[in-house]
């Protein structure tokens, strides 16, 4: 089964509904930087998968000074 791609306002769309609000121009942006959900090209348009937008909601996990006492 193929995963659905989604455009720049679809994807948006999504992390916003998954409480993440963003616009399209925000991830076009953080495109540009290098920065953001994976992405694919295809010729000049530009795709997300849902599962690559849930891996970015996901996060990183950062540790801090605190987090490692005790």
């Amino acid at each position: 089964m193929l995963a659905q791609n989604l455009n720049t306002k679809q994807a948006a769309s999504y992390l916003s509904s998954m409480g993440c609000p963003f616009k399209a121009g925000t991830l076009e942006i953080m495109r540009t930087h290098g920065r953001g959900p994976e992405y694919k090209r295809i010729g000049r348009r530009v795709f997300y998968t849902k599962v690559a937008l849930d891996a970015f909601l996901e996060g990183e996990t950062v540790k801090t000074v605190d987090s490692m006492e005790g």
